[in-house]
């Protein structure tokens, strides 16, 4: 009992989620470097060998960014740092947005975003991480708008939406929890705030 305290409260400080994060970094970029390439990454390698506006079966995004991983470098460890570095630019956005309120409980979801199995373990790159990037970070401009009625963040949260409509086409899930929430009450503020969502996101989706 007493190790286990000593280890929540570890994970609950700057200097643990520092540690882990170092820790955890290294595990998942040795993990692009040794485990072999996928079958859907190198359906999508090819993609970024010749990017276009969209494919049959998925939105372009993920081509465009192998794209430009490529022109630097063609390794698979390299191509797949998109991936490798996602646990740690969500669980650090995290801990950014929670630490003015709790920053005991920020540390503690910034090491649990970075011990998530699907976070630790998965470092292929594929349609789903230009997705995740682009879907959190909309969430949290959508959070700021709603918390600081600013209409730059709703327009911030549609510009990202979109970007993640480009992704896959599993974010018009989000789209639609935007709506929901702007539907739920639609008084004169969230309908516009739905309307500036859609007017920023509406150029991925033309």
């Amino acid at each position: 009992m007493h190790a286990a305290g000593m280890s929540l409260r570890m994970l609950s400080s700057a200097r643990g989620f520092l540690i882990l994060a170092l820790a955890t970094a290294a595990f998942r970029l040795w993990l692009a470097w040794a485990l072999p390439i996928t079958g859907d990454e190198a359906y999508f390698y090819y993609w970024g060998k010749w990017p276009d506006w969209g494919f049959y079966d998925h939105p372009p995004m993920v081509g465009w960014w192998l794209a430009v991983l490529q022109r630097a470098a063609d390794a698979e460890w390299f191509l797949r740092l998109p991936s490798v570095l996602l646990p740690l630019v969500l669980a650090g956005a995290t801990v950014a947005v929670l630490r003015r309120e709790s920053p005991d409980a920020a540390w503690t979801a910034g090491a649990v975003l970075l011990l998530a199995p699907a976070q630790l373990w998965n470092v292929a790159i594929t349609t789903d991480t230009p997705l995740a990037y682009f879907s959190f970070f909309s969430g949290l401009a959508f959070l700021r708008a709603v918390r600081d009625d600013d209409p730059r963040f709703y327009l911030l949260a549609g510009l990202l939406l979109g970007a993640a409509l480009l992704s896959k086409y599993f974010a018009v899930l989000l789209a639609a929890a935007y709506a929901a929430f702007a539907l739920s009450r639609p008084d004169r503020a969230r309908l516009r705030a739905l309307a500036l969502i859609a007017l920023a996101a509406a150029p991925a989706v033309a």
